[in-house]
């Protein structure tokens, strides 16, 4: 099996997020934009919902997540991702959104990619000077990244079961 060369790729740190957004504002790379999509896809991350949720069981259907626009494209949708909950707490106190989206609620940031819908982009920690803005290209291919990988998984779970092998 032929595996890819990759002495010239850079190493990519694996950094909590808060570290990733750290080192690319003091540093803007492609290593440190790309440590910033890894870190997001391995830590937590804290989201601003329209109704309540515990971060565990699965949301309502019509649970809608916060989105912003992209600076001036007020037409271009973004997710709101926050790096941490006092980010997120201190962004719902400096809008005017009225009882919308009060709920605030940690998850993984890879769960949180699923909430990306087609045209979307997404914005980590909008409005604040550690913002990281992912293009609707690059955040529908890491939505789809993680779909697959969760259908993946699903199904040598669901494998593991019919064949008696798995925990159920």
């Amino acid at each position: 099996m032929n595996t890819p060369d990759t002495s010239n790729s850079p190493e990519i740190p694996l950094l909590d997020l808060t570290e990733a957004l750290a080192a690319f504002h003091a540093e803007d790379t492609l290593t440190s934009r790309a440590a910033v999509i890894v870190s997001l896809t391995i830590s937590s991350v804290t989201v601003l919902l329209d109704s309540p949720w515990d971060g565990k069981s699965l949301p309502q259907p019509d649970t809608r997540f916060m989105l912003v626009s992209d600076g001036d494209n007020v037409e271009q949708p973004m997710l709101a991702l926050f790096s941490d909950k006092t980010k997120a707490e201190g962004f719902r106190q400096n809008i005017d959104i009225g009882n919308q989206f009060e709920h605030i609620v940690e998850v993984s940031g890879s769960w949180s990619l699923l909430g990306v819908e087609e045209g979307m982009g997404i914005m980590i920690d909008p409005n604040q000077s550690t913002a990281f803005r992912i293009a609707p290209e690059l955040a529908a291919q890491l939505r789809n990244d993680v779909a697959a990988t969760m259908e993946r998984i699903t199904a040598k779970h669901d494998q593991g079961i019919t064949s008696g092998t798995g925990d159920a």
